[in-house]
Order: structure tokens, then sequence, then C-alpha cells
């Protein structure tokens, strides 16, 4: 009985923190490109394919981290169109009550600042003469720096290097594409979509690591759901959180021990959280840290 009643108060003390939880607001930079990187561009002559990543990706990085269902996202990069929105609700022309003060924008808990460091875009022809054909290949690739930050303190939180790489073959049996071939933009997109989705996920793995949320003998309920990169089928490692790990030469936090204590099969993925079977458990609990394999 007595156990019975502290294990009530604990998942009393649990709900109710959770339910006065607030959400953290996330800034997001509007992507920048290196100097070196679009000098490179320029000589290769892919400077419009670089671009139009990078004007992709502002796009992709607020739709992933909003799907991510973490955050509140603030986009930077579209602060110029939110002040000149807010000009023209206090110009008089619309109800006050229902107007934002101007320049009155959410203080950021959290920045994300991405840069683009290397682009590489190719295009390779084979010509087989003897059957008349072509094969037309475009290789691309991007490399990027995202870091986050805590806006109190300017504190770098993590420095994450990304890189995607796809490529989209084409052949053509009449010698009638030319250089650029029919190969489309279609491969910019699916890359700047990837980069966006792997940054979304290490951001919202630092700040809120995932966690199992429930328990009910063998299944397990993690606090990830559609939208974050979770996959029905995927294995994931379960962990328990130990004491803090200090440098000792400088003092610094530097996290906190975790121990394996099982692993799970994602079974089923819903909009904001996923279940899953726990094939290993040495001791599984609620709130312990859960990570992709």
């Amino acid at each position: 009985m007595k156990f019975a009643f502290s294990s009530l108060c604990l998942s009393l003390i649990l709900t109710g923190s959770l339910a006065h939880a607030e959400m953290k607001t996330l800034a997001v930079d509007a992507v920048k490109i290196t100097p070196a990187t679009l000098q490179t561009a320029a000589a290769h002559g892919s400077t419009n394919a670089l671009q139009r990543i990078a004007q992709g990706l502002d796009g992709q990085l607020i739709d992933r981290l909003h799907n991510t269902r973490k955050f509140k996202v603030v986009a930077q990069s579209d602060l110029a169109q939110l002040v000149k929105q807010q000009e023209w609700q206090n110009s008089g022309n619309v109800d006050p009550n229902g107007a934002a003060d101007q320049f009155d924008t959410e203080g950021a808990n959290y920045m994300l600042v991405t840069t683009i460091d290397d682009f590489q875009d190719y295009i390779d022809e084979t010509v087989y003469k003897t059957i008349g054909r072509r094969s037309t290949q475009r290789q691309t690739s991007i490399s990027l720096v995202a870091k986050i930050y805590d806006t109190s303190t300017g504190a770098l939180l993590e420095s994450a290097n990304i890189q995607v790489s796809d490529q989209q073959s084409l052949d053509d049996p009449n010698y009638s594409v030319g250089r650029n071939g029919s190969l489309t933009d279609d491969l910019l997109s699916t890359l700047t979509r990837q980069a966006a989705q792997m940054i979304a996920e290490r951001v919202a793995d630092v700040v809120y690591p995932a966690r199992v949320i429930a328990l009910t003998g063998s299944q397990a309920t993690i606090n990830r759901g559609d939208g974050s990169g979770i996959a029905v089928g995927q294995i994931w490692s379960v962990f328990s959180p130990g004491q803090n790990l200090v440098d000792p030469d400088t003092g610094e936090l530097l996290g906190v021990e975790e121990v394996q204590v099982g692993t799970m099969r994602i079974t089923q993925v819903l909009p904001k959280f996923s279940k899953g079977i726990l094939t290993e458990n040495l001791g599984v609990e609620q709130l312990n840290i859960v990570r992709p394999q």
C-alpha cells in the first residue's frame, strides 16, 4: 500500500510538472553561405543551384522544426516581413485590439545558426557511340554546420556538421539531350529536405532528448511522433541518467552519465508520440532517455 501511494504521488508530480512545462522559443537565423563556397560555385557555374538550396533550406528548416512539436519557432529571415505587418497593424487601419506592439517579437530561448560551407554539383556524361546512347548523371552534395546557442548566456550548446548527397541519372537513346539533359532540380529539393530533417532532429535531441513517457508491460511510449524522423522498425536504445559529468579542469558541466538499460523496436508512429516493444529490459523506467541506434 505504501508503494502504491508513493507511485501515485510520483505520477501526480510528473503530471503536474508536464502540465506546467512551457514550450521553448527557438529563433532560426537565415541560412548563410561562406564566401569561399560562393566563389567555388561561381567558378563552376552552379551559383543558381546553391542559392536555391539556401533559400529552400530557410523554409524547410521552419517546417521541420515546427513539426517536431517541441518549439515555438521564430524565423529571423521573416523578421522584416513581420515588422512590416506590425507597422500596417499600427497604422490606424486595423482594429488596435488585434494588433501587436511594433517590434515586439517574442524573445527566444535558443537560436539556430546554419551555414553552408561546401557545395558540389557536377554533371557527367558518357556517350556510347556504338549503340547510339548517351548517359547523363548529376551528382550533388552539400555540407552544413548547424550551431545551437543558448540566447540567455550566448553559450554554444552544440555544433553539428551535416552532410548529404544524392545523384540522378538519365539515359538518352537518341543523343537529343544537351549537357544539362532533362535532369530536373528535384534533386536539390530532396537534398534540402534531407538536410533540414537532420538538423531539426539534432536540435530537438539537444534541447529535448526523447524520453519514455509511458510503460505498459513490454510496450513503451516515447515523446517522438510523425515529422521527427522516427519510423516503424527502427531500433532505439534506452538510457538511465546518472551523475553529472564535470570537467575537472574548467568545472564545466559536460552532461550527465548515461547507462543503457534497454532496447526497443518502434511498432507504431502517431502524430505526437510513438510506441514500441522492449526487446531488452534491464530496468527501463518512465522518463528514461531514448535514442535511435
